[in-house]
């Protein structure tokens, strides 16, 4: 998630147009938060089109604003060995 973010790798066009923050021009409380589209289907909701975004939505807001990708894996790492 966070290479497709960040630009960081070539992102194929399908995950690209999910994968977004503008949905509208408001300043809202959760617009860091990545939107998450309806999935009708439960395999559409069990995909990573659909697990990807929340997961990502799930942590913390200090690992999601890291700008390299070995800060966020650092931190990731430190975030998961804390949490046992």
């Amino acid at each position: 998630m966070f290479s497709q973010l960040h630009s960081t790798s070539t992102t194929p066009l399908l995950i690209g147009n999910v994968l977004n923050y503008n949905v509208h021009q408001y300043e809202t409380r959760n617009q860091p938060r990545l939107h998450i589209e309806y999935a009708r289907t439960k395999t559409l909701q069990d995909s990573f089109l659909m697990r990807g975004p929340q997961f990502w939505n799930s942590l913390p807001q200090h690992l999601t604003e890291c700008l390299t990708k070995d800060s966020f894996v650092n931190r990731l790492k430190h975030e998961l060995l804390a949490s046992y």
